[in-house]
């Protein structure tokens, strides 16, 4: 085999272990990432109009996701859930289109009490007053 020839296949053979080295990094950097949360820029999906599960599916896994609801007499209730932030799963609950409270539930809490905890919040007396008080607020 000549010099040149010998000169090529090092040369391709380089050139494929850093486009595969290249490839392994990104993917399991963007693995890592997912794992500790650092990916949280997803899109906001709205379930307004759409099934109770739309907003159900999303929220025990804290994924963004919004509904919007209007009731008989004008009032409009909504929810936003912005993803998971250290662990913890924050939303908000808007009335009329104003904030009026900012909750962090740990995720434990959201999945065990989801859909009670959601009427709960926006008045239903499901028992779980004490979670509400515990994980939110009120804008100042």
């Amino acid at each position: 085999m000549t010099k040149s020839k010998i000169l090529y296949i090092v040369i391709a053979a380089l050139v494929l272990v850093a486009i595969g080295g290249g490839l392994f990094f990104f993917l399991n950097n963007k693995r890592a990432q997912k794992e500790v949360g650092v990916e949280q820029s997803e899109a906001i999906f709205d379930c307004s109009g759409k099934s109770k599960d739309c907003f159900l599916d999303r929220m025990i896994k804290c994924t963004p996701v919004t509904v919007e609801t209007t009731t008989a007499s004008k009032i409009i209730f909504g929810v936003t859930i912005f993803g998971m932030e250290n662990e913890i799963c924050h939303l908000e609950r808007k009335i009329n289109n104003v904030v009026d409270l900012s909750c962090y539930f740990p995720y434990e809490v959201l999945l065990s009490k989801g859909m009670d905890l959601m009427a709960q919040i926006f008045g239903g007396d499901k028992g779980l007053q004490k979670e509400i008080d515990a994980a939110c607020s009120k804008p100042k």
